[in-house]
C-alpha cells in the first residue's frame, strides 16, 4: 500500500474476527518492528508475542485494562533490555531512560502499520501492571514491559477519528 495511504488507514482496532494471527504475519510484523529507528542501534527491545488464548485472556483486567481481550487472537508486549537502558544512561545520562521509551514507541508504531499493511489491525496499551507481566511471561528481571499491541483481523471497518487542523497543532519557526 502506498504509504500515504497506509498512514490515513491506520486506526486503533478494538474489535476482531476470530481469525488466528498465522505465524508468516506475526514474523513480519516482527520483522518491522526491528526496522524501527532505534538508538545507537542498540536495539534495546525485546518482544514477547503472545498466541496462546489462555495466557491473552489473563492479561485482562490484572495486567492491563484490555476490555477487548474476548477476540484478541494475538498480541505482543514490547520490553526493554534494561542492560542496554544502562549503556544508554552511561553513555548520555538521563537521556538515555527517554531513549529506550522512544526506541519502545518507534518498534510499536512499525507493528501497527505493518498490521494495516497486511490487512490486520492493531491497538497500542500503554498502561499496565509491570510487575505482574513480567511474572506472566516469565520474563528474566533486566526485561521491562512498555507496552502492548494487540493485533488481528479486524471485525468491522472502523472509521478514521477527526484531527484537528495543522493550524491548531503546529507552530512554524523560522
Amino acid at each position: 500500500m502506498e504509504l500515504t495511504k497506509l498512514i490515513q488507514k491506520r486506526t486503533c482496532i478494538r474489535a476482531y474476527k476470530d481469525t488466528p494471527v498465522t505465524a508468516k504475519q506475526l514474523q513480519a510484523l516482527l520483522e518491522a518492528a526491528i526496522m524501527a529507528p532505534n538508538a545507537c542501534n542498540f536495539q534495546s527491545w525485546r518482544f514477547y508475542a503472545v498466541t496462546n488464548k489462555e495466557k491473552i485472556n489473563a492479561f485482562h483486567p490484572e495486567i492491563a485494562r484490555i476490555p477487548w481481550i474476548d477476540n484478541i487472537t494475538c498480541l505482543i508486549v514490547v520490553a526493554i533490555d534494561e542492560a542496554v537502558r544502562q549503556k544508554l544512561t552511561d553513555r548520555f545520562g538521563e537521556q538515555g531512560n527517554i531513549f529506550v521509551h522512544q526506541d519502545v514507541a518507534g518498534a510499536v508504531n512499525h507493528i501497527l502499520l505493518a498490521a494495516t499493511d497486511m490487512g490486520l489491525g492493531g491497538c497500542w496499551v500503554g498502561p499496565m501492571q509491570t510487575e505482574k507481566c513480567k511474572a506472566h511471561l516469565s520474563m528474566p528481571d533486566n526485561h521491562t514491559p512498555l507496552a502492548i499491541v494487540t493485533v488481528g483481523t479486524p471485525a468491522a471497518d472502523v472509521p478514521k477519528r477527526d484531527r484537528k487542523p495543522l493550524s491548531e497543532v503546529v507552530t512554524l519557526v523560522e
